[in-house]
């Protein structure tokens, strides 16, 4: 069986309403019927035995965890409100995000359902993809913190439940308290290039001295800019941190060769 079943109880509207859903091929069609059958695949909406968990053979597929990285920007000419949010006098010790998913297709389904659709037994499937691409040389782990008015809004911290498991992966402490933002900033998914650096400003400082000489492994759902992790960076750099490595689950998909 490749799709869900319709309930037999089911009447002709709902048994309509149903198969609409079924072969929906939006994404509001498509989150609608995993409401409805939990036992959908989260990338196509596909019927899927309980031992393959949250994705079809075929999404599964397609949801490949490969080492990428994605370079920051470094100068006036590459981004004017991002260049003080690097500190000179650390090099280029965090001028590139590793990652390990391209955030579109069924990468970008699986983070939305975990990030705003409370799918939070998804943080095991994306820490394991972000493990391919974490660096080897840390000490400690440091997810990118949510300001309380959010975390409030949202219930949880989803960053903070990769990190957890990345921790058990990595065998590795993570330091949930470290770092805290200190200013509600916008939505970042609403703002475009530079205004995603400008936004992050002065939004994140580290608390005691727990990251002081430290190799950290700074981590995040998803990078699109670099923004956020930048201005943490800063932030965990000027606490007397040895050194900071950006690790994201997901980020930019490859540009298509012309």
């Amino acid at each position: 069986m490749t799709r869900r079943e319709i309930p037999a109880v089911a009447g002709p509207p709902l048994w309509c309403f149903l198969v609409t859903l079924r072969n929906s091929s939006t994404r509001v069609g498509r989150a609608l019927l995993a409401f409805v059958c939990p036992d959908s695949c989260i990338g196509c909406g596909t019927h899927i035995e309980s031992g393959d968990q949250h994705l079809c053979r075929v999404c599964a597929h397609s949801f490949r965890a490969v080492p990428r990285i994605m370079l920051l920007p470094r100068s006036e000419t590459e981004s004017e409100a991002g260049t003080h949010l690097l500190p000179e006098h650390h090099g280029d010790c965090f001028l590139h995000v590793r990652y390990a998913l391209p955030f579109e297709g069924v990468v970008r389904s699986v983070v939305h359902a975990f990030k705003y659709r409370g799918a939070v037994s998804l943080a095991g499937l994306l820490s394991s993809a972000a493990a391919v691409a974490a660096p080897s040389e840390c000490d400690v782990i440091v997810p990118i913190p949510l300001h309380s008015t959010r975390k409030r809004e949202r219930g949880y911290n989803q960053t903070l439940l990769i990190a957890q498991e990345l921790g058990r992966r990595m065998a590795l402490p993570v330091a949930s308290h470290a770092l805290a933002r200190i200013r509600a900033t916008e939505s970042q998914a609403r703002l475009d290039g530079d205004l995603r650096f400008a936004n992050t400003v002065g939004a994140f400082q580290a608390r005691g001295d727990c990251l002081v000489d430290r190799r950290v492994l700074l981590v995040d759902d998803v990078v699109t800019t670099g923004a956020t992790l930048s201005a943490a960076a800063a932030a965990v750099l000027n606490a007397g941190a040895h050194s900071v490595s950006l690790l994201a689950a997901a980020g930019p998909p490859e540009k298509a060769e012309t």
